[in-house]
């Protein structure tokens, strides 16, 4: 695709597909900046309903998100246009070799806080998984935030909520993405991460009786086992309470206190009875 969109956009080079959606890069005119542009098929809701979905999105505003910047129709296809991040995804650093710990660690907290901000904005990604998370210069972002909810109108044509290895075994019987499946996508991401290869196949969550998680194996550290198990068969069903129990796991191990923002900024005498009660083995429940 090439040309000027909306008289402000000049169209660059592909970027990728994204479902049914397809990703330019392009110049921003005014602002004299690079952007991304998400095309969707002409299918689905109306110009209005889309116009309507796409300003309640454009205020959220978190670090640990892409931000979406504008958003409009060209000859007759919905487009968004959001902020451009360069970086690795987290795919190409799994398939790399072993993560070191504390960056696992820090990393998932970030995760976890975007998806609660997204969350709490009334929101649903329906698509967690490794390659939707940029390693940015200075943090975590989590993109194809057009997904959310503005690309599953398209869904009810035939796509698929999601990528198959990471949905929850309802959205297979179809159940609506939602931010439960959310969090089951991101756990199963976690363990990723964590283990080195994805938990389930997409055989095995397809044909899973509905609502249940079918087996996995579990992680060589038992540490994480710990953690990333009962994130994965609900225990953890939102996630506020995934971020609550990956910042508890993190702050009781006393290699992770560098890497915790909340750590970082604390007062020195704060630091050091965190310091102390992790010596000790107690247990340590930090709200965010």
């Amino acid at each position: 695709m090439t040309g000027i969109v909306s008289e402000r956009y000049e169209m660059g080079r592909a970027l990728g597909k994204g479902g049914a959606a397809s990703v330019f890069l392009a110049t921003d005119l005014v602002q004299k900046c690079p952007v991304a542009l998400k095309f969707f098929p002409p299918i689905g809701s109306s110009t209005p309903e889309f116009q309507r979905e796409a300003a309640a999105t454009l205020s959220l505003r978190h670090p640990g998100l892409i931000h979406l910047l504008d958003a409009g129709v060209h000859d007759g296809a919905p487009y968004l246009v959001l902020e451009y991040v360069e970086g690795e995804d987290l795919r190409t650093r799994i398939q790399a070799g072993p993560i070191p710990p504390a960056e696992a660690l820090s990393w998932m907290i970030q995760l976890f806080d975007a998806l609660g901000a997204l969350h709490r904005a009334g929101l649903v990604h329906g698509d967690i998984k490794p390659e939707n998370v940029i390693l940015g210069a200075d943090r975590l972002r989590l993109v194809d935030f057009g997904r959310a909810r503005l690309g599953f109108r398209a869904d009810g044509q035939g796509m698929f909520p999601g990528t198959a290895p990471y949905m929850h075994p309802d959205l297979f019987v179809g159940g609506s993405p939602s931010p439960e499946t959310d969090v089951f996508a991101a756990w199963v991401t976690t363990y990723e991460l964590f283990g080195g290869q994805r938990p389930f196949t997409e055989s095995t969550l397809r044909w899973s009786p509905t609502g249940q998680i079918p087996p996995f194996t579990p992680l060589l550290n038992a540490e994480y086992d710990k953690l990333v198990r009962p994130g994965i068969v609900g225990e953890y069903r939102t996630a506020r309470r995934s971020w609550v129990a990956l910042s508890c796991f993190a702050m009781g191990r006393r290699e992770a206190l560098r890497v915790l923002p909340a750590a970082q900024s604390a007062d020195p005498a704060r630091l050091r009875e965190l310091r102390r009660r992790t010596l000790m083995r107690e247990s340590i429940a930090v709200v965010g």
